[in-house]
C-alpha cells in the first residue's frame, strides 16, 4: 500500500473550501435561532462583537479592515450596534478624529449567548464523529489557530 503525503497546497485548498461552509453554518444557526437570542444580529454584527471582544478600544478603521469593508460601511454597522446598546463609540482623547469602540455589558452578554448557541450546535455535529476523528479535528484546529495567529501578529 502506497501512502501519499498531503502537500501544503492541498491543505490550503481544504481550508479555503471549509471556511465558507463553516461561515454558512454560523449564518444558518443564527437565523434558525434568532428568536431565542436577545437581539437578532447579522453575521457581520456578530463578527464585529467578536473583534471588539479581542480588541477592546479598536478604531473604526481597524474594524473596517477586519471586516474588509469601507470605513463608511463599518460606521453604519457600528451605529446599529450602538443603537442596540451593544457597543459604545467614543472619541480618542489623543486623536479626536479617531473613534474607539468597545463592547457594553449587554454586548458581552449577547456575544456569549451567540457563542453558546453556536457551540451547542457544533457539539451536536461533533458528537456524531468517532472519538479519534474528534481528537484529530481539535488537534488540527488548535495547530491551525496557532499558525494563523502567529502569521498575523
Amino acid at each position: 500500500m502506497t501512502i501519499t503525503k498531503t502537500s501544503p497546497q492541498q491543505g490550503a485548498a481544504k481550508i479555503i473550501e471549509a471556511v465558507p461552509v463553516i461561515t454558512q453554518f454560523f449564518r444558518v444557526t443564527m437565523r434558525r435561532h434568532a428568536s431565542s437570542l436577545p437581539e437578532s444580529l447579522s453575521v457581520s454584527q456578530f463578527r464585529t462583537l467578536g473583534f471588539l471582544e479581542r480588541y477592546p478600544g479598536a478604531s473604526l478603521s481597524q474594524l473596517a479592515e477586519h471586516l474588509e469593508v469601507t470605513k463608511a460601511t463599518a460606521s453604519n454597522l457600528t451605529e446599529r450596534l450602538v443603537q442596540k446598546k451593544l457597543v459604545t463609540r467614543n472619541e480618542n482623547p489623543q486623536e479626536r478624529r479617531q473613534i474607539n469602540l468597545k463592547l457594553t455589558e449587554a454586548g458581552e452578554y449577547h456575544l456569549e449567548q451567540i457563542k453558546m448557541l453556536i457551540s451547542t450546535n457544533i457539539s451536536t455535529i461533533l458528537n456524531e464523529l468517532p472519538q479519534e476523528q474528534l481528537e484529530t479535528v481539535v488537534s488540527g484546529l488548535t495547530i491551525l489557530s496557532t499558525a494563523f495567529a502567529q502569521a498575523i501578529d
